[in-house]
């Protein structure tokens, strides 16, 4: 069970729609993981050598979420990620305009560069060549044709909450917002974790879960969000 993850696979990745989503539980894919890489980014670890042990910690996690580390909130109004992507979809024929924009600006101004994931930015120029090469683009290509897998790059992360919703968790979130905006009707997400509240409640109906059925009533959970 700690390792559904690693045993299961691609059985953990379902495809719903994302308006069907509306809440999010933060920490990401992995939420100890997470902590340990920002204390080593605090410590000016070099990048190369966090990344590797980030992947170990990772396969450490749990699967079984404790209540310490599942937070819920409402998707729409506590991500500010959610303002920031809804504001972009409005400006699009003007994304100087947008409050992405702005704020990108506003960190280079400040800091010296602004950075998206793998993106390094430090000019107007770079800033207007990852909204318009990167941002606009995966919006239209969505708009377009859907969720491509081949583009997708990073899957996004759910995780069942203590009531056996299923939320959204890190990883994607920005993709997956602007499908949720723009309509698209289907999206993968890999389920990351339970609430081990979740676990409690169905052992104690059907016995201890093993790896299969676990899957089993992941699966069935996902049937609601298609």
């Amino acid at each position: 069970m700690h390792h559904a993850l690693t045993a299961l696979g691609d059985a953990l990745v379902v495809w719903i729609d994302p308006a069907k989503i509306s809440l999010h539980t933060g920490g990401g894919h992995y939420a100890r993981a997470k902590c340990l890489g920002m204390k080593m980014r605090r410590l000016r670890v070099p990048d190369i050598v966090t990344a590797k042990v980030l992947r170990a910690a990772e396969r450490c996690e749990p699967y079984v979420i404790s209540a310490r580390y599942f937070k819920v909130e409402g998707l729409d109004g506590e991500m500010k990620k959610y303002r920031i992507i809804e504001d972009f979809v409005l400006n699009r024929e003007n994304i100087e305009r947008s409050a992405w924009s702005h704020m990108l600006h506003k960190r280079v101004s400040k800091r010296g560069f602004a950075r998206h994931k793998g993106i390094l930015m430090r000019s107007s120029e770079d800033i207007d060549a990852f909204l318009r090469g990167y941002v606009l683009q995966l919006l239209e290509s969505l708009e377009k044709g859907g969720y491509d897998e081949d583009k997708g790059g990073e899957l996004g992360a759910g995780r069942i909450d203590m009531s056996g919703q299923l939320v959204k968790s890190g990883g994607a979130t920005h993709r997956f917002l602007i499908a949720r905006m723009l309509g698209v009707k289907k999206f993968p997400l890999m389920i990351t974790g339970v609430h081990e509240a979740w676990v409690t409640s169905v052992a104690a109906v059907n016995g201890q879960l093993s790896g299969e059925s676990l899957a089993a009533k992941l699966l069935g959970i996902a049937e609601k969000y298609k």
